[in-house]
């Protein structure tokens, strides 16, 4: 069995993914918990929790819609499970579930530069140049499986309020 990821409807798997996410950003990465908690987390953001092939919570995602289009936000992957697809998992369950609910949207997120490495020699790498690792490798996986198609990088700077610690790269879904 692979890893699994579905959108969270339940609140013991809402901590969980919240459990997640401060150890990947605030104990990793140093994120303060004013700024990896927002208002969105409890009113207009979908969660998602992915679990390992042993059923363990190993990532976890959101995403919400704004005046630009569907916003993916907030993916991490705890440091044991990585380069195991719980990203990947996580990518296509979070796609297909925007697909599903609004078809013709802009899907849009933000890369952090400083904790992935630069991508290169990927057939993909030069549309998300601007990505880093771990996102680009799973925006592949997708593109690879017929869900996204990718384009050049946001066309307008994501304003501070949507991230201007990162750098917005847009899908398209299919």
């Amino acid at each position: 069995m692979s890893a699994t990821a579905y959108r969270i409807t339940d609140l013991r798997d809402l901590d969980a993914a919240f459990t997640i996410r401060e150890k990947v950003f605030q104990q990793e990465q140093g994120v303060p918990a004013s700024k990896e908690h927002d208002e969105h987390d409890r009113t207009d953001a979908r969660h998602y929790l992915a679990r390992a092939a042993d059923g363990t919570p190993a990532g976890a995602a959101r995403w919400r819609q704004t005046d630009n289009g569907v916003k993916l936000e907030r993916f991490a992957v705890l440091s044991d499970f990585r380069n195991q697809e719980i990203g990947a998992a996580l990518l296509h369950a979070v796609l297909t579930d925007v697909k599903a609910e609004i078809p013709d949207a802009e899907v849009y997120l933000n890369a952090q530069r400083a904790p992935f490495r630069s991508t290169s020699g990927t057939a993909s790498g030069k549309k998300v140049r601007c990505s880093r690792r771990l996102i680009s490798s799973t925006i592949k996986w997708c593109w690879g499986s017929g869900l996204a198609q990718p384009v050049e990088p946001h066309p307008r700077p994501l304003s501070k309020r949507e991230g201007s610690q990162g750098t917005g790269v847009s899908l398209i879904s299919r």
